[in-house]
């Protein structure tokens, strides 16, 4: 089956304050694909941008409800409208998304919705590292300690809190005058 045509829907958001932006691109394939593009920043700038592929265009869908509720509930607010867009071909994919966006998706994104399209001169997602054992190599675990470990660690802790008062009281020339 065919991807195409391929629909996108674009939301802008701007924060209440007027310093930061979001915006939103909700992809949807005929063969029922879902990509979710998000790009925040400074207003006027282009700012950052990250991409998300699923596997069905309704789990894309509610990923989209939960930035856009997300986003809504800390102040940011819909500037314009919804702008709705289709590409019937590879051509118009570009147009699909914004120039700007289209030079920064990587390869994975646009592989995930048009299989078929070229996409040896585009970034290539960076694949998961793992090590020997097959631990992924991402944020390291948190170390969990055991009841003694974590008592000795606050007692050392506060020690170092009261040591660091008296320093600061020993340094000041009219502590104690009044």
């Amino acid at each position: 089956m065919s991807s195409y045509p391929i629909k996108a829907s674009r939301v802008s958001l701007d924060h209440h304050g007027g310093t930061k932006s979001y915006h939103i691109i909700l992809v949807e394939t005929a063969d029922g694909l879902g990509l979710l593009v998000k790009r925040w920043g400074k207003t006027g700038q282009f700012g950052d941008m990250k991409s998300e592929s699923y596997a069905t265009y309704r789990e894309a869908e509610k990923a989209f409800e939960r930035v856009f509720n997300e986003k809504t509930r800390k102040g940011y607010a819909v500037t314009g409208k919804t702008v709705e867009a289709t590409a019937n071909d590879q051509h118009e994919l570009p147009g699909l998304f914004g120039r700007l966006v289209w030079a920064k998706l990587d390869a994975g994104a646009i592989q995930h919705i048009c299989p078929l399209m070229d996409v040896a001169d585009r970034r290539q997602p960076d694949p998961p590292a793992f090590d020997e054992d097959g631990e992924f190599l991402g944020k390291p675990k948190p170390r969990l300690l055991s009841p003694q470990e974590l008592e000795e660690a606050r007692r050392l802790e506060a020690e170092e809190k009261k040591r660091q008062e008296q320093a600061g009281y020993a340094s000041n020339p009219l502590y104690g005058m009044f």
